[in-house]
């Protein structure tokens, strides 16, 4: 097997809690270096975008009595790999990686190697109606008040309450403009599809 990242030992015997070295007495850190697969106690990867409906699935993978793992740090492949890493060692519940922001970071490859081949749901929605969303999103407005005192006049609770996703700010309106930095950013958006190349 040429694999980019070879392993320093062998996975298979790494989940024999009988074998004197087994994943359970590795740090995390130290299988890092040494190129170990994450332990395969999980039940599948999740990946996508934003705006395709990941929360809503989520949540139905929560009350069918899944656990999601998350990536801890977008940017720190070393570190998800470690959050992994311990948690798939510290329970036994029903785990599923969830990998929705991209990595990008000088160890995303090896990241990405390291996860063993496993069944995969990717989330995907067709483009332009995830572009809609983004755009059309609705987010705090220039004047949204989080606390609300009885005495406050109802116009400047109610006046921009809502904005949308502008450059450099919210508007009060969705804004096309925006459409061109939610297609480029590759950290959130479309960093699954065949927009980016």
């Amino acid at each position: 097997e040429n694999h980019p990242y070879p392993s320093l030992l062998d996975p298979k015997k790494l989940n024999d809690k009988n074998e004197k070295i087994n994943y359970h007495n590795i740090p995390a850190e130290l299988a890092w270096e040494m190129n170990l697969p994450l332990p395969d106690n999980f039940k599948f990867l999740f990946w996508g975008s934003h705006g395709v409906g990941n929360m809503g699935f989520h949540r139905f993978l929560d009350k069918s009595g899944l656990v999601s793992l998350f990536c801890l740090d977008d940017n720190n492949s070393k570190l998800n790999y470690c959050h992994f890493f311990k948690n798939l060692l510290n329970s036994y519940q029903n785990f599923y990686l969830s990998i929705i922001n991209l990595c990008e970071d000088e160890n995303a490859s090896k990241y990405y190697s390291l996860i063993p081949p496993c069944r995969s749901i990717c989330l995907v929605r067709d483009p332009i109606s995830s572009l809609r969303s983004h755009v059309g999103g609705k987010r705090h407005g220039v004047n949204y008040l989080n606390i609300v005192d009885f005495g406050t006049n109802i116009e400047c609770v109610m006046s921009n309450r809502i904005g949308y996703a502008n450059i450099g700010f919210n508007s009060h309106f969705p804004c096309v403009d925006i459409s061109e930095a939610f297609i480029d950013n590759k950290f959130m958006c479309f960093h699954d599809s065949l927009l980016w190349k």
